[in-house]
């Protein structure tokens, strides 16, 4: 997540870009500086938002049939709108994803942090 930011303010609309790539695609190269990147783009993924001390989730993957929480995508990534003021100021939130790929549900956690101010 290339632009995620440390803080945000309450009053803050955050347009965020998740990055997702094919690690299996490297199992067997060797990579150099002139070697690109393999890039995914997939119709399901999801976010989810979990407050970072309790570990309580505080925005649900919405996989039903509104959608709510799924992501656009287009050549630069996946990206996704985030309003601050649902959140509470003081408190430091972790994003992850839900996603389907290669016949696999996976979840990612990595550790993408945020507080509210």
């Amino acid at each position: 997540m290339p632009n995620l930011k440390p803080v945000y303010t309450k009053d803050e609309k955050a347009r965020l870009r998740l990055i997702l790539e094919d690690s299996e695609a490297y199992r067997d190269v060797i990579l150099s500086a002139s070697y690109g990147s393999n890039p995914i783009f997939n119709k399901s993924v999801y976010y989810g938002v979990r407050e970072d001390v309790t570990n309580r989730q505080v925005v649900a993957f919405d996989t039903g049939s509104s959608r709510g929480t799924r992501l656009g995508y287009n050549e630069g990534g996946h990206t996704f709108t985030m309003y601050m003021d649902s959140f509470v100021r003081g408190y430091t939130y972790r994003i992850n994803f839900y996603l389907e790929h290669n016949g696999e549900t996976k979840v990612l956690d990595e550790g993408w942090r945020f507080k509210v101010i």
